[in-house]
């Protein structure tokens, strides 16, 4: 989950007009906004993935934040420059849905990886025994071999089943 934190800070600065102007120096104000946002860390995220979210998430806070500042700057710019800026703040917003992209398939990757290492084990941990066995004789040789009357040299293994064990009883 990720936690955004939005700030919006005013500073005095200094700005090259005061002395034109007459103003005082120092006494301009400007505005920024801080976008920081704070994710909860992956339990299968290893050291890599944690900096490469990271970097997705920068370029989404610096995209939020130019947004931000483009639709503040949208009110005051000229009548001819405001469709530019709209569709330049749209830009900001297609790199951060691009960002948001990129870490959903990150997750979506390791999660795959994790789904696929759980089936193995469940597979592996299944107990399920596959014997391949090949009988090439009649029904009535592999009958006598099942009952344990065949003294061939040719068989190699034969293993007497609890069934049969009653019924030679």
């Amino acid at each position: 989950m990720t936690e955004r934190k939005v700030e919006v800070i005013t500073e005095p600065t200094e700005h090259s007009f005061e002395k034109v102007l007459g103003v005082p120096s120092g006494t301009t104000e400007m505005t920024q906004i801080v976008v920081k946002s704070k994710t909860d860390p992956h339990e299968l995220y290893d050291k890599k993935d944690d900096e490469i979210e990271e970097d997705f998430l920068n370029i989404y806070d610096k995209a939020l934040e130019m947004f931000e500042r483009l639709m503040i700057e949208i009110d005051d710019v000229d009548q001819s420059k405001r469709s530019r800026l709209a569709e330049v703040a749209n830009q900001t917003l297609n790199t951060a849905l691009t960002a948001a992209k990129e870490r959903r398939g990150l997750k979506e990757h390791i999660d795959v990886l994790s789904q696929k290492e759980r089936a193995i084990s469940k597979k592996a941990s299944s107990g399920k025994i596959t014997n391949n066995n090949l009988f090439v004789g009649s029904h009535a040789q592999l009958l006598d071999a099942l009952a344990g009357k065949v003294e061939d040299e040719k068989i190699i293994d034969i293993e007497k089943t609890t069934d049969s064990d009653e019924s030679d009883n």
